[in-house]
Parts: structure tokens; sequence; C-alpha cells
């Protein structure tokens, strides 16, 4: 089976809202126009916020600082967390820089999903409509 995706993801106001833009398999577009918000404040894992976590939930998931990595030309710190110490191969590795992530390889439950930036530019001017959910897009909130 082959598969292309392109999904859109914001983070703000403590809601995490994706959505598809593209879902091709086998030559066939499977895009659904469904747009999922998802509470996340209060959750470190709902944002990726790192940064919040305390000494108990470094512990708890095994939260590891691995060195840094260059990606995307810039220079994060690499680390790695369990979801579920009884699972310890079901792992996260990533790099991060300033709470945002460069890359993921997440193992989970047999499968394997890695996300690498291509490219990553600072203090850029983002235009407000790249923030809302695009015409034609239904809203699920759970």
């Amino acid at each position: 089976m082959k598969t292309k995706q392109h999904n859109m993801s914001i983070m703000a106001d403590g809601y995490s809202i994706s959505y598809p833009l593209e879902n091709m398999v086998n030559g066939k577009d499977e895009l659904k126009k469904v747009a999922k918000k998802i509470k996340t404040s209060g959750n470190p894992f709902g944002s990726m916020d790192l940064s919040t976590f305390t000494d108990e939930l470094k512990k708890r998931y095994d939260y590891k600082e691995l060195g840094t990595e260059n990606v995307a030309g810039v220079e994060g710190t690499k680390f790695s967390f369990v979801m579920d110490k009884s699972k310890p191969n079901d792992k996260i590795i990533g790099v991060i820089y300033k709470n945002v992530m460069l890359k993921s390889s997440m193992k989970m439950s047999g499968f394997e999903i890695n996300l690498v930036a291509s490219k990553f530019d600072q203090n850029v001017e983002i235009p407000a409509d790249k923030f809302g959910i695009p015409a034609g897009y239904t809203v699920e909130e759970k």
C-alpha cells in the first residue's frame, strides 16, 4: 500500500487542531475534510511541551536527554522517553529546539512513524490566516 499524506496541526490556547490537506492511498484521493480539536492544556504530551516535564514525569516516562543533533540546520536537544514502561521498545526519540519538534521517531504497538523537518526558519512573520481551518472543513471536538 502506498500512502501520501500532508497534515496540518495547530497548537494554541490549550487545544490541538489537526486536519488533513492531502490523503492519497494507492493513487486514490481519500481526503476527508474533518478537523479534530482536542483539549491539550495540562497535558505535556498533548502539546509536546517537554519544558513542562517535572522530575516526577521524567522519571515516570524514563525521559533522557541524549546530547544534541543538527536537523534542518538547527542544533537541537535529542531526547527519548517511553509512554509505557512495560513496553520499553515503544519509545519516542526526537530532537527539539525552542519547544519546536524538529524530528521524531515513534515506535508503538508494532508501528513506526518518522517525522523530520526539512526546513526551519526563525523570526518569520506568518499570516494569521495560516492558523485557521480552511473553508469546507467540519470540526469535531473531543
